[in-house]
């Protein structure tokens, strides 16, 4: 029983070190954390930052016809590593659900290996 529970800390920690790890270095899919944010006086926006950098290639054909910061968002995002996007919204969102997948739909569209984790 010991053991176990040391084996299962042990794994824990791995999984913690590797989803902490260098965002540059490559993983299955490109991971964004957007958030809903308003500062004081000014319009409310939606906020993400890059969390890890995918290896799946865009087809360029599926970035035709999109403006040049959805085209980079999805074509290139490691250019995008320190850098914190902004999605402009008219007024605070009713339902927090709708941001959450208006925030998927401009950083990741279609792109099945890309994902938004929203938050607070």
């Amino acid at each position: 029983m010991r053991i176990a529970r040391w084996l299962i800390g042990a794994l824990a920690s791995l999984s913690a070190v590797a989803w902490a790890a260098d965002p540059m270095s490559p993983g299955s899919e490109t991971r964004w954390r957007c958030w809903y944010h308003q500062p004081a006086d000014e319009e409310p926006v939606i906020a993400c930052r890059l969390l890890q950098v995918g290896t799946a290639g865009v087809d360029p054909a599926t970035l035709a016809g999109l403006p040049p910061m959805v085209r980079r968002i999805r074509g290139d995002p490691a250019s995008l590593l320190d850098e914190v996007v902004v999605i402009p919204l008219h007024a605070p969102p009713i339902e927090m659900r709708l941001a959450a997948r208006l925030a998927s739909s401009v950083m990741c569209g279609r792109t099945p290996a890309c994902s938004v984790d929203f938050g607070g």
